[in-house]
């Protein structure tokens, strides 16, 4: 699956399932990153909430992929390379080890990695399985405490979030989920459900693109 992030069409699942969604939503790639590696995989992932049902499945497992292995998002791979090797040297591939370890140090990224990380950070703001070391820290106060809500959306993470001073939920992922609180205090754009619901006026009062890695 990371050298199938490269090219749509190495993935044959996902080429056959997103053909007309691709051909629709993503004409102008350029703005996908500086290569042509990945960007029309990288549109899709973009534009999901637009995705025909088919499509959609298949650009989660590609999502779920970048969320275990950073290789499998090309422009992540490209952008934040030295950025690993400063600040992430010894961490283990896979497992999404090092993009946590990415998240753990954004103060001191590049704009260009932090960016390409807080775009997948947005992904598993709207749906929890998509940060691996929560979700795993989490996976048993979910079947205990949210056993009927839906993945996607945000409503997993905020049911958890919810829940978490009940009797018998575990620290490791309430301290998780602290941590997330945390950081969407100190970045809103952060919170999936803010984001949606207040794109326009987001961008009329701060001037800013929220998509972008920095405040401006």
């Amino acid at each position: 699956m990371i050298t199938r992030g490269k090219n749509i069409n190495a993935n044959i699942p996902l080429a056959k399932a997103c053909k007309a969604d691709a051909e629709k939503l993503c004409k102008n790639t350029w703005v996908f990153g500086p290569t042509a590696e990945g960007r029309i995989i990288a549109c899709l992932r973009e534009d999901k909430d637009k995705l025909s049902k088919a499509c959609k499945a298949e650009v989660y497992k590609v999502q779920m992929a970048v969320a275990t292995d950073y290789r499998a998002d090309p422009e992540m791979a490209a952008l934040c390379k030295a950025d690993i090797e400063q600040y992430c040297k010894g961490v283990k591939d896979g497992g999404g080890r090092v993009t946590a370890c990415l998240r753990s140090t954004r103060a001191q990224l590049k704009p260009e990695c932090a960016e390409a990380v807080f775009r997948q950070e947005l992904e598993a703001d709207e749906d929890l399985r998509l940060n691996i070391v929560v979700y795993r820290k989490c996976l048993g106060d979910k079947k205990r405490f949210c056993p009927d809500v839906a993945p996607g959306n945000a409503q997993a993470r905020d049911c958890l979030v919810s829940a978490r001073n009940e009797d018998g939920f575990s620290p490791a992922c309430r301290d998780e989920l602290e941590a997330m609180i945390e950081a969407r205090v100190h970045d809103f754009r952060i919170d999936a459900r803010l984001r949606r619901a207040c794109k326009d006026q987001m961008q009329d009062c701060v001037g800013m693109d929220i998509y972008e890695g920095d405040e401006t």
